[in-house]
């Protein structure tokens, strides 16, 4: 067996697909919202038992492999990788068909990650930061689980020990781990003296690191963060994503934070569903919110309390509810930020988390609580801070509900408020829009004559012992697709010249069509394989006179059109031969519907 064939066998593929949509089961197989297209009712389809996945919506389809590097977009080798780890198979050959410069950069940054995290636990350079994460309340067994490290403050420490690993100094380059000397050639270590905050991708895979320093008066920033590499891009990745993804599926519920201590105190704390947004504040260039939104609708930020963590915070709560988010916030008890809240009162922090309210309640709160109602600047400065937060609410009952409460708080005429609204909104009218996914070109939309001719053969096919009635009752010049006419042709031989009648005899005689077929059974996939035959009768009755009737629908507007024709050109003759074949199938349809 090979090492992709023992994967396949060892990731399955609805396990898979469920890490990034919700699946709901719908007989045999699985469906979901297609994470690769909008849409509102669900077209995206899973096989459990032909590990394969196909969307009715945009056409595409695959494996674990092609879903894998679509949706994260991958090339192979690194969907390889990462599907080898989740399912325990070493890979045994690495060469530059396999092997990937991307991989090759992950492989750096783990190995720094092991080298770091080693020298903090054993080191006695490492002293200082162990005491400081000591101070910070930090656990023994949450180092572990974050993999937290320290740099050594020399020049090239962390460079010759990747170099004696096997790695040159171009690849430490490409990694981010090294730069480039201003004057002469060479290169020197990038993070020293300081500790390291591994980021994982979406499978845990190392990808970049954030460092802080130890000393505090010092002129360089307390953390630098790896630059932009091809396997690192800042506005794609969330701290802590690739841990919280299941407590943020089972919670219903994202907890976002402003940095690597805080989700670290938070997840020690007990709140898992928790991320930081790598410092990108969720601009409308990244694309983080996408990750989330296929786990949950709920969001609850809990940004620093000084005015730059408000500044972020408003701008979080404008793209959220451009995606369609439920916004929460959660009012911090005590310290400046949900790490030093923990410290100070862990109990207040967990209780603050649960009583998390709206954002617009909090908003309202902060400003009307510090409003002096007999001051006109101050009930200005008001309107100036709480009208960009109004204009945030959808139209609707809920905006005109605050837009009432603040218009009484603020002792100000309503409809004035109303105007001042309307002329915030037409200035600003992008705030909050949804940034559009990357289209994807789709084939043609099918008409409703060919989706019920895939559905009738795509029954056929997962129903063998239908074929005699089904031949009996659909005509092949109802069915519609060139592929659907082809496959029916080959039913009917099929049916007529075999002895035996069975699943595995038709889908060898139907191999040439292999992948179509699989697409086809996953559409019928509703319809469970023990399904009763009444119940799989009912169904072909249903779709039998829905294409029958599209027949003849079909037929009256092409007669209806040669008749308009027939007018136009003054053709009695045909107009009669018209009329009669438009009454007769009148007649048809009628007898039809009366069945």
């Amino acid at each position: 067996m090979s090492e992709i064939d023992e994967i396949k066998n060892r990731v399955d593929v609805v396990d898979l697909i469920s890490e990034y949509i919700q699946l709901k089961q719908a007989g045999t197989n699985w469906k979901g919202l297609c994470p690769f297209h909008t849409e509102k009712t669900p077209s995206f389809m899973v096989s459990k038992d032909k590990q394969f996945w196909h969307c009715f919506g945009c056409s595409e389809g695959g494996d674990i492999f092609t879903f894998l590097q679509k949706i994260e977009h991958l090339d192979f080798p690194e969907a390889l990788r990462i599907l080898a780890q989740k399912a325990g198979v070493q890979l045994k050959t690495y060469d530059p068909k396999i092997e990937s410069v991307k991989n090759r950069l992950i492989d750096i940054n783990t190995l720094a990650k092991k080298f770091w995290h080693k020298i903090l636990l054993e080191s006695k350079s490492a002293k200082k930061a162990r005491q400081y994460l000591e101070g910070r309340g930090v656990a023994p067994s949450t180092i572990e689980t974050f993999a937290l490290g320290y740099a050594p403050n020399d020049w090239d420490t962390t460079s010759q020990f990747l170099k004696k690993k096997g790695f040159n100094d171009k690849e430490i380059f490409l990694s981010g781990l090294s730069v480039k000397k201003d004057k002469g050639s060479g290169f020197y270590d990038r993070f020293r003296g300081r500790i390291m905050f591994p980021i994982e991708d979406t499978h845990g895979s190392t990808i970049g690191f954030s460092g802080r320093t130890l000393e505090g008066d010092i002129k360089e920033a307390k953390y630098i963060n790896t630059p932009q590499t091809q396997i690192y891009d800042k506005s794609l990745t969330l701290y802590n994503f690739h841990r919280a993804k299941d407590f943020i599926k089972q919670a219903d519920n994202v907890v976002i934070v402003e940095g690597q201590m805080d989700v670290i105190a938070a997840h020690q704390a007990g709140t898992k569903n928790v991320v930081a947004s790598s410092g990108t504040a969720f601009n409308l260039k990244d694309y983080q919110l996408m990750k989330l939104d296929r786990l949950t609708k709920n969001i609850t930020f809990a940004f620093d309390a000084d005015s730059a963590g408000q500044a972020a915070a408003n701008r979080g709560v404008a793209l959220a509810l451009g995606f369609g988010f439920n916004v929460n916030i959660i009012v911090l008890p005590t310290g400046k930020d949900p790490d030093e809240c923990i410290q100070k009162d862990i109990d207040g922090w967990k209780k603050a988390v649960a009583q998390a309210g709206s954002f617009i309640e909090y908003f309202y709160n902060k400003v009307v609580g510090s409003l002096d109602p007999n001051d006109i600047q101050s009930k200005k400065q008001a309107e100036i801070e709480l009208v960009p937060v109004l204009n945030l609410i959808p139209p609707g009952l809920e905006r005109t509900h605050w837009v009432q409460k603040v218009a009484h708080a603020l002792n100000y005429p309503e409809a004035e408020l109303r105007e001042a609204l309307k002329k915030y909104a037409k200035g600003h009218s992008s705030e909050g829009s949804q940034p559009k996914p990357a289209s994807n070109k789709s084939s043609p939309e099918k008409t409703i004559a060919e989706q019920i001719s895939d559905r009738i053969i795509g029954v056929a096919i997962s129903f063998p012992d239908q074929l005699g009635y089904i031949i009996d009752h659909v005509p092949p010049e109802l069915i519609r697709g060139e592929v659907n006419q082809d496959l029916y042709k080959e039913l009917i031989l099929y049916y007529t010249e075999a002895s035996k009648i069975d699943t595995q005899t038709l889908l060898e005689r139907l191999k040439k069509f292999e992948s179509t077929v699989n697409v086809l059974i996953l559409l019928a996939g509703d319809l469970a394989s023990d399904a009763d035959s009444r119940l799989v009768l009912n169904e072909l009755n249903q779709l039998i006179y829905r294409l029958q009737k599209q027949h003849y629908t079909q037929l009256l507007i092409d007669i209806q059109r040669r008749i308009s024709a027939a007018e136009s050109r003054g053709d009695n003759e045909a107009l009669e031969s018209l009329s009669r074949e438009f009454n007769i199938l009148t007649k048809q349809m009628q007898q039809l519907d009366s069945q």
